[in-house]
Formats: C-alpha cells, sequence, structure tokens
C-alpha cells in the first residue's frame, strides 16, 4: 500500500506476489536492512524454525523475492531484531521449550577491498553466532523493544511467571560482542506487560497494547528517551541535576557525575552548617572580620 502524498492516508491493502513465502510463519522478526529487508525465525507449521529469509531492493526501491540466508545457530520465535553496523541481532523469544533469553549475532556480508573482486555475498547474512555471555539476563519471550544510536532495548516480556516490567538495554561493541545488560530499577514499566508493540518517535519511546496480568489491554505507555531539565534535585539547596541529552552508557555516566559533584557540595555545606553551631562563637568573630573588611573597601 501507498500513502497518499497530499493527506498521508494508506490505500487498500493488496497481495505482494514476489514476497509470498515458500511456507507459512508466524512471530517472526522483520527489520530493515541497509538493501532490503530481513526475516528472521518465527513459527513454521511444526514449531519454531531457525531460517533467515531477505529480500532485497531493486534501483527502483522495490521489493524482491526472498531469498534464503544464514540459518540461526537454534531456533527462536517472538524474538526482537536490530541491525547494527555489520551484524544483525536477534534477542529475546522463546523456543521449542519456552521462552529463552538467547541473543544471536549475525554476521553481514563485507565490502571487498579496495582493488579486489567483489564479494558475492557482500550484504548477506553469512553466519549466526550465539554466545551465553551475550544473553539477556533473563528469558523474555514476546518482549516490546527498539534499537537506537547504536543500543539494544528490551522492555518487558514474559517469562515463565508471567509479564515483566524490565527494561534492559546494551550497547555491542564494535567487535560485534555484547560484554553486558544493564538495568535501571527507575526505568522499568509501571506494571509488568508482554506482546505490546514499542517504536520510538522523536524523544518518545512508546509501547501501544500489550497483556499484563490483568488481561489484554487497550492503553498505551510512554516514556522520554531525553527527559528535560531539570531531571531531579538533591540536597539542602536544591541543587539541579540537567536532563542530559546524550544518548546511551556516556549520557548515563556524565549524569551519574553530575549527582556525585552536586551531593559532594551539599554535603561540604552540611559539614559547615554543623560546625557553625557547634562553635557559634567562633562563627560570631569570623562574620564579625569580613563584615568589617568589606567595610574597609
Amino acid at each position: 500500500m501507498t500513502p497518499d502524498p497530499k493527506t498521508g492516508e494508506l490505500g487498500d491493502w493488496k497481495p505482494v506476489e514476489a514476497l509470498t513465502l515458500a511456507e507459512g510463519r508466524a512471530g517472526a522478526a522483520a527489520v530493515a536492512a541497509p538493501d532490503g529487508l530481513l526475516l528472521i525465525g518465527g513459527e513454521g507449521p511444526s514449531g519454531p524454525v531457525n531460517t533467515t529469509f531477505k529480500s532485497l531492493l531493486d534501483a527502483k526501491g522495490v521489493l524482491g523475492k526472498w531469498q534464503t540466508q544464514a540459518p540461526l545457530a537454534r531456533p527462536q520465535a517472538d524474538a526482537l531484531a536490530a541491525v547494527i553496523g555489520d551484524f544483525v541481532w536477534l534477542y529475546g523469544g522463546h523456543d521449542e521449550n519456552g521462552p529463552v533469553g538467547a541473543n544471536q549475532r549475525g554476521s553481514l556480508g563485507l565490502e571487498a577491498a579496495e582493488g579486489f573482486p567483489a564479494n558475492p555475498n557482500q550484504g548477506k547474512v553469512v553466519q549466526w553466532d550465539i554466545d551465553n555471555a551475550w544473553n539477556l539476563p533473563g528469558a523474555r519471550d514476546d518482549a516490546a523493544g527498539w534499537t537506537a544510536n547504536g543500543t539494544l532495548y528490551s522492555i518487558g516480556g514474559k517469562d515463565a511467571q508471567g509479564p515483566r516490567r524490565e527494561l534492559y538495554w546494551s550497547i555491542p561493541g564494535n567487535d560485534g560482542k555484547v560484554a553486558e545488560w544493564k538495568h535501571l530499577d527507575a526505568s522499568d514499566m509501571p506494571y509488568g506487560l508482554s506482546g505490546g508493540s514499542g517504536f520510538v518517535t522523536g524523544p518518545n519511546g512508546i509501547i501501544v497494547g500489550g497483556e499484563s496480568d490483568q488481561g489484554v489491554l487497550a492503553s498505551s505507555l510512554r516514556t522520554n528517551t531525553a527527559p528535560q531539565s531539570p531531571f531531579f534535585q538533591l540536597g539542602l539547596v536544591g541543587a539541579t541535576v540537567p536532563g542530559l541529552k546524550i544518548d546511551g552508557e556516556i549520557g548515563q555516566q556524565l549524569g551519574y557525575l553530575n549527582a556525585a559533584g552536586a551531593g559532594t557540595v551539599d554535603f561540604i555545606l552540611l559539614l559547615l552548617i554543623g560546625w557553625a553551631f557547634a562553635h557559634k562563637e567562633q562563627s560570631r568573630a569570623i562574620m564579625q572580620r569580613l563584615i568589617q573588611r568589606r567595610r574597609r573597601r
């Protein structure tokens, strides 16, 4: 379907014969690649599958037929997917035994170095790797998520106990490895949620619908990915820590440094006030000397 250029309204849905799969799929992860579209994993007629398909864009921007790429290291369905640099990631979801925290990394074929013949595998998913060190902190099936500024996000989802509220994020290294998944209690959702549709628009991350312990929801949740200043205040004098708009771990660490600096200043002021109350005569003498010096000037 093509949106109307004037109104933005969508037209009628029509079958796309070129994108018809050879076999049915449900719960597959679809993600845009620089030169096309990837469809990864999902459920086939017999359960979770390990297939990877790619549809290439032609010079006119039209998607072509699905082409088979390297298979996953293990079947995975209802997972999240993202392309960052020369790698594609598939994380969370479930296999034939239930929810998983597995994080699989697909390597994309690189452009040949100057002076060498063209790489026939350029842009293709040539291999999938899996390492327990890259896994999510816990199994998460049907989570919401997105990628922004080279960061992977996983929000909510469910494990064997039901819907979860945690938000996890990770920044893969240039070597294609995930050192750790990070978590802050303040970033978690107010309640457990799975099956929500997550996306980023402007400065906001939004999750629409989903299912909680109370059933299927019609509501949505929003979080600001770049909080406006002031973000929070510290101490007796209300030192303001600005809502830094630097994304990723760097922005978070700078926020911590600002908070630590403001807290240190407040602590020193508190000590001075306490000393002044405990040594009233000396405090009066110091204040009188300061006043006399200002009068002389």
